[in-house]
């Protein structure tokens, strides 16, 4: 038995730990990655197989698409319960299963808002997210201990923008509905970063840890990455039709 001092068993701490926390890294990015595939791949290809399906009969294809809108709201929502609620329990295969199915319906979801925008826009929007993405990860990594002071000016930025809307009601004003969205949007970049900050904890304190833990990790990043997409889209496709 080899007996270490308390100097060297720091040390070979900090070695094991080092490829233990990048591993854990690299289990969350595999599943953010195999989510937003899937949902791109769903996204993309729904509106062909239903013309494919349906010999392009429109009526029938709009009917379709309809019940099958309406069934992955539900299940997103489900599905969102059990993601939460099973990964804390270590069962894998379900949390696996419910992660894919929740990234399959979200791809049904946003189908109709891809087709519109087209392969061109998408693609320039998932650019665009990717960095973002990379550098509020990288503020999020920084945060430390500053996590409080961010979360109080999301509330801030939050409250702002709602009693913003509220006035709007009454004003319909197309500039004030626009300094209200982009309140919004940058406390999703903040809570965003925060998430990254978060991340970065449970990866670095608990070595190895189980495929549900990374896809409750991975989930985390896919509902911030889908919705920064989405609000880069839109912004992008409406100075487009400018």
């Amino acid at each position: 038995m080899e007996i270490y001092t308390e100097e060297e068993q720091v040390k070979l701490n900090n070695k094991t730990a080092i490829p233990s926390t990048a591993l854990n890294y690299g289990k969350i990015f595999l599943w953010f990655g195999i989510g937003i595939l899937i949902t791109g791949v769903v996204g993309f290809t729904l509106p062909y197989l239903l013309g494919a399906i349906f010999n392009g009969n429109g009526t029938k294809i709009n009917t379709a698409y309809s019940i099958m809108v309406i069934i992955s709201a539900i299940a997103t929502l489900v599905l969102m319960i059990l993601i939460h609620f099973n990964a804390f329990r270590q069962r894998s295969a379900l949390v696996v299963t419910c992660y894919s199915l929740y990234s399959i319906a979200f791809g049904i979801l946003m189908s109709s808002a891809l087709s519109f925008a087209g392969a061109e826009l998408s693609a320039y929007a998932f650019l665009i997210t990717g960095g973002i993405m990379l550098v509020v990860g990288i503020l999020g990594s920084l945060l430390g201990n500053r996590v409080k002071s961010v979360y109080m000016l999301i509330g801030a930025l939050v409250f702002g923008s709602l009693i913003i809307s509220l006035v709007n009601v009454f004003l319909f004003n197309e500039t004030i509905y626009w300094i209200a969205s982009f309140a919004i949007f940058a406390a999703v970049l903040l809570i965003t970063a925060v998430d990254f900050a978060n991340i970065k904890r449970i990866a670095q304190s608990y070595p190895n840890f189980d495929t549900g833990t990374a896809i409750i990790c991975a989930y985390t990043l896919y509902t911030d990455f889908i919705y920064i997409f989405l609000r880069v889209l839109m912004i992008l496709a409406a100075s487009k039709k400018d």
